[in-house]
């Protein structure tokens, strides 16, 4: 579970910092870090380096999925976007399941490390056509502020209802957890209809 709330806390970070500083160079950025990750974790496959490596590939790919999501709304006509959206998706959990299958097969030949072969071959590909064809883009001045508070405000919110469900068990008996849970949701409610109203943040959801 904790794993999960870091890699939701990550994401947040990194849709936010695409929207402030660009969507294409953090891409750019996550899928470098994720090339360079699976080409030593061939290398050091078996290897306590292995682990540092594991851990770099994983945060690349939470900087290179939400800007996906954000460069198909930004490319993608209205008209198309939902055959855009089912290729991402449909793509990444085609890869997720071929990839599996490569590792379990190489790893019963005794050969584990060629499974990373293919990913890096991808990640170069990928990289290319990322610089060649994707337009840098980022989010209105007024926007990016409001993703950073929104964001900043969320986070708070995660780890104190996080926080409240690992140690609610000795609390329940009295009404001070629930208070706590239900002001942290009006303060989110009441930032949400404030940004709407003045910079329209959230006006088409």
């Amino acid at each position: 579970a904790l794993g999960f709330l870091v890699f939701a806390v990550l994401t947040l970070i990194a849709g936010t910092t695409g929207d402030m500083f660009g969507r294409k160079r953090v891409m750019v950025a996550g899928l470098v870090g994720l090339t360079v990750a699976n080409s030593i974790g061939a290398l050091t496959l078996g290897t306590k380096l292995f682990i540092i490596t594991d851990v770099l590939a994983s945060i690349s790919v939470l900087a290179v999925l939400p800007m996906c999501v954000a460069i198909v709304t930004l490319v993608f006509p209205l008209a198309v976007r939902p055959l855009a959206y089912g290729m991402l998706f449909g793509t990444l959990g085609t890869s997720i399941i071929v990839g599996a299958s490569l590792g379990g097969l190489f790893d019963a030949l005794g050969y584990p490390a060629v499974a990373f072969i293919p990913v890096v071959i991808v990640g170069v590909i990928a990289l290319r056509q990322v610089t060649r064809h994707i337009p840098e883009s980022r989010a209105p001045k007024a926007f990016r502020r409001a993703s950073a508070v929104i964001n900043l405000l969320l986070l708070a919110i995660v780890f104190v209802l996080v926080y409240f469900v690992i140690v609610g068990r000795s609390f329940f008996e009295s009404w001070m957890p629930v208070l706590v849970v239900a002001g942290a949701l009006l303060v989110m409610v009441v930032c949400v209809r404030w940004l709407r109203r003045r910079v329209r943040f959230f006006s088409d959801v």
